[in-house]
């Protein structure tokens, strides 16, 4: 392609602000802009796993993230791998040759439009090329976090792909397949019952882990251990909060459950719930030794929400089978 190709940032029912990374942005804007909605991509997000009080994660160590999961098995779409490819090849044959979007990995510190790590920071980032002008030497480039959407010079692309960080010198990118979607009541049904099945493993994580850290006198060493498994913690929270909020908009059975039990809202409390005790973790660690006490009163109070956002999905699937069975 030798045109501009603008994808639309992708229409979230949330704020999307622990919804979706740089690279689910892009994939979420392919899917939009094919015509179906990508929001199905959340129907079974949860996960929150126990072993220890210093070994907690979202999903298990076996677990692949349910937006691959369910790309793949829901979408149809599969990932074209390109290792160790140079920017040229990969344009001439994908972008031009086949008409087709590839998403580069490369290092944010060579992207101009990213005015925080513009030549400050070294970290993997993902972008998404759709048009290539051989002539003047310009890819035409997407991007979400942050926003661009334009024409670049080759070569300051080619320094970002030749960048990438933990990739030992080797290039990286992807092309994804055309999506296809079938979703049924019976789809449904199933995705939210591998919800419900992750909301009952995480509400007995989560007792266990209240009980054990009852008993520790202090747990000012434990922070660092949280700290990062409680990001994707949140978002998976906040990902299901999207899906609900997609059901009610769209209508789809059930939905009606949903708005009477008041579920949106109850998602999007334990989400903040979430957000405040992780954040609040930091605050405690500087100000020195932190007592149990501290984390246990939020705690308990995420308990009760993960209870309620159980309870909520337990009775629609009940509706939903009950429904399915009436001849």
């Amino acid at each position: 392609m030798t045109q501009e190709v603008t994808f639309a940032r992708p229409e979230l029912y949330t704020s999307g602000r622990h919804v979706l990374d740089c690279t689910e942005y892009l994939i979420c804007s392919s899917i939009q802009s094919s015509g179906l909605p990508f929001h199905w991509l959340f129907s079974d997000s949860w996960g929150f796993h126990y072993r220890s009080l210093r070994d907690i994660s979202a999903l298990a160590p076996s677990e692949s993230p349910p937006f691959w999961t369910n790309l793949e098995r829901l979408y149809g779409m599969r990932r074209i791998e390109h290792e160790g490819r140079t920017l040229e090849a990969l344009a001439e044959e994908v972008v031009i040759g086949r008409g087709s979007t590839i998403v580069l990995t490369g290092d944010i510190w060579h992207i101009p439009w990213s005015t925080i790590c513009y030549r400050e920071t070294h970290n993997n980032h993902d972008i998404l090329i759709t048009g290539y002008n051989p002539s003047l030497r310009e890819l035409f480039v997407v991007d979400f976090v942050p926003e661009h959407a334009g024409w670049v010079a080759f070569d300051v692309i080619d320094a970002f792909f030749s960048g990438g960080i933990h990739l030992n010198g080797r290039t990286y990118a992807f092309e994804i397949t055309a999506p296809s979607l079938r979703a049924e009541e019976e789809t449904l049904i199933r995705q939210l019952g591998m919800a419900r099945t992750k909301m009952d493993a995480a509400v007995s994580g989560l007792e266990r882990m209240y009980a054990d850290l009852a008993l520790e006198q202090d747990c000012t060493g434990l922070i660092e251990a949280w700290w990062d498994p409680m990001r994707p913690i949140v978002a998976y929270r906040e990902s299901f909060l999207e899906f609900v909020l997609f059901m009610q908009h769209r209508a789809l059975p059930g939905a009606l459950v949903l708005a009477q039990a008041g579920t949106a809202d109850t998602l999007a409390n334990l989400a903040s719930k979430w957000f405040s005790l992780r954040n609040n973790l930091k605050k405690l660690q500087m100000k020195g030794a932190v007592s149990p006490q501290h984390i246990l009163s939020r705690l308990a109070q995420i308990i009760q929400l993960e209870k309620q956002a159980l309870a909520d999905l337990t009775e629609l699937l009940g509706h939903l089978s009950a429904k399915e069975a009436t001849p």
